[in-house]
This record gives structure tokens, C-alpha cells and sequence, in this order.
């Protein structure tokens, strides 16, 4: 998995990059940089979104939202972005959201509620 990462707040690619750089002839430094590794397709999916909640299990953590354009995007409960601890959803509620496309398919981040 050399060079192949995760960014944990939005489970988004990320590629690591190895640069060496000369300081002297026989000095050099290597820095690890890291990226996220993004084609154009999937950063114009990310967009702002508002919707309300379809359903939404607190005790598994996890839901959907139905878009008011009518789809209806995956919800975990660790992309509610809420200042206290209290991130429970309840059917019906608004809130506002960005969508990526995930390997099972579309996922709301950033969720916030109205």
C-alpha cells in the first residue's frame, strides 16, 4: 500500500509523493507530500446540496437524504458536522450537504443541519 492513503475526514483519495531535493553534492532531504488524487469528474460532483432527511438509524449511524432535486444520497454519521455532540438526525429534518461519488455510490459530507 506504499504511497496509497486515505484522508479520514472525507474518505477521499489521497496519494503520497516522494521529492528528493539536493542541498549540497553530497547532502540531499526527501520530503513525503501528500495529495488528494482526484479526477475532474469526481470534484465537480462535489457541490452544496440541501435536502431533509429520508431516514436515519441513531443507534447504527447511518441514513439517507433525499435531495430536493429527489435523489437520494448516503448519510454516515461521521460527516454531520455539528459544534456540540448531539448528532443524531431525524426523518424529515433539513440539511445542508455536499455529494462525492463513493465506490457504492453517491455520499453526502459535510452535512449541517438547518
Amino acid at each position: 500500500m506504499e504511497g496509497q492513503f486515505t484522508n479520514r475526514t472525507f474518505d477521499l483519495p489521497v496519494k503520497k509523493v516522494i521529492k528528493t531535493i539536493p542541498l549540497t553534492n553530497t547532502i540531499s532531504v526527501k520530503l513525503s507530500i501528500y495529495r488528494f488524487d482526484l479526477c475532474e469528474k469526481e470534484r465537480v460532483q462535489l457541490a452544496s446540496y440541501t435536502g431533509v432527511v429520508k431516514w436515519y438509524d441513531n443507534d447504527r449511524g447511518y441514513g439517507f437524504i433525499s435531495t430536493n432535486e429527489g435523489n437520494d444520497v448516503f448519510l454516515h454519521h461521521s460527516q454531520v458536522k455539528e459544534k456540540s455532540n448531539d448528532k443524531d438526525m431525524h426523518e424529515g429534518e433539513e440539511v445542508s450537504f455536499d455529494v462525492i461519488q463513493d465506490k457504492k455510490g453517491p455520499s453526502a459530507i459535510n452535512v449541517q443541519k438547518f
